[in-house]
């Protein structure tokens, strides 16, 4: 769960071009603090030993569904 965010910088994205209806994006350059869920990494244990793959790469998703953080 994230329980701070500190913005250092904001940026356009890419010169400010926009991106159709959508608009145009920001670069936004800071730090968040929070915790990380305690079961995590067990599940990527799990995840590797179904999946075998030749490499692994982890990144930190925030994502959620339900009280459940991925």
């Amino acid at each position: 769960m994230i329980t701070g965010i500190e913005i250092n910088r904001r940026t356009p994205f890419v010169g400010g071009a926009s991106f159709g209806a959508v608009g145009t994006y920001e670069r936004i350059d800071g730090m968040a603090t929070g915790t990380l869920d305690p079961a995590h990494l067990q599940r990527l244990r799990e995840v590797v030993a179904r999946a075998a793959p030749s490499l692994v790469s982890e990144h930190v998703c925030w994502g959620a569904i339900g009280e459940r953080h991925f």
